[in-house]
């Protein structure tokens, strides 16, 4: 909820658009090229620093990667 929030807070107009559609947030990892979803359905602060890339990266060098999943109501 902490991390939905601060995006939120940064991308206002972004979140307008998919508060009318069914999305869900997803943290994405990025391993040997390779992108997929971390199965933590609600990602804390802890698992942005997990994902975040080489622990000992300056800030300039860091990535957290967001996704949307879109979620079928069918």
């Amino acid at each position: 909820e902490e991390v939905d929030a601060y995006i939120q807070r940064l991308f206002p107009k972004v979140f307008e658009y998919l508060d009318s559609v069914k999305v869900s947030d997803v943290l994405i990892s990025k391993e040997n090229r390779r992108l997929s979803v971390v199965p933590e359905p609600f990602p804390t602060g802890k698992h942005l620093e997990g994902y975040k890339g080489r622990n000992n990266a300056p800030l300039q060098q860091t990535n957290i990667l967001i996704g949307e999943s879109l979620i079928n109501s069918s």
